[in-house]
């Protein structure tokens, strides 16, 4: 007896159409996600290339226009007139400019690209802003040491988030010097710009304290920690810190 074979049932057209249909929903859903995917790629990609920006502020601008981080030493040059000199120092190449006082010029430490990172700046006196005004512009400083580099006994007002240094005479407030940096931590700035201060001062003048200036230094130095001593290797070569040459790349 010959077996009759089952006959296959035929998809009808409708069925057809409702795959074709449940297809082209998907497909839609599928384009936005691939489309999102190449975004946060190419957004993550971007973010890995650009560089940070270099920490600025208001007030760490030489001149009004040199900045550390931003300008070179041709900015500086546009400015401040050609350089006297140049050499080679262990935290950047230094360059000096004439100042108001031929034996003390302006100095100003680079990268090997010529980008400054620091700017010391000699000042002719002001008697009529002393280091109280700037306080009254920038706020209590984070610390106030004593510039062991000085012929004169100064108090060292630093202002971290500023990348500020007003160095004032003791006994009345009258500001020598200034400093520009880049705003970076107290520890980074110990071990570079600061590494030659202390928080015990000497010097020639007799110490007369400033009212309300040093018996705050007291109370923003109580929590420091002796200023580290011979740490310039962790300005370039730490590599579980940042370092003052990590932001400018």
């Amino acid at each position: 007896m010959q077996e009759t074979q089952p006959t296959p049932i035929p998809q009808t057209k409708s069925a057809l159409w409702v795959d074709d249909n449940q297809k082209n929903k998907k497909s839609p859903f599928i384009l936005v996600g691939i489309f999102f995917a190449i975004v946060v790629l190419i957004s993550t990609i971007f973010r890995l290339i650009t560089p940070e920006p270099v920490p600025t502020s208001e007030f760490n601008a030489w001149g009004g226009s040199v900045t550390p981080g931003v300008s070179t030493v041709q900015d500086a040059a546009a400015v401040f007139g050609e350089p006297i000199d140049s050499e080679n120092s262990d935290l950047g190449t230094k360059v000096t400019f004439a100042s108001d006082y031929p034996e003390v010029p302006h100095e100003v430490i680079t990268t090997e690209n010529g980008t400054i990172m620091f700017v010391r700046e000699h000042l002719a006196p002001d008697y009529e802003k002393n280091v109280s005004e700037y306080i009254s512009e920038m706020g209590i400083p984070n610390l106030i040491l004593k510039d062991q580099d000085s012929k004169m006994s100064l108090n060292a007002n630093v202002f971290l988030q500023a990348g500020v240094v007003i160095l004032s005479h003791v006994s009345d407030g009258t500001v020598e010097q200034k400093w520009y940096f880049i705003p970076t931590s107290e520890e980074l700035f110990l071990a570079s710009w600061g590494k030659n201060m202390t928080y015990e001062g000497s010097g020639p003048e007799l110490y007369v304290p400033i009212t309300g200036i040093d018996a705050e230094a007291d109370e923003i130095n109580s929590d420091s920690s002796q200023v580290p001593a011979n740490t310039e290797s962790t300005l370039f070569q730490n590599n579980s810190q940042p370092t003052l040459l990590d932001q400018l790349e």
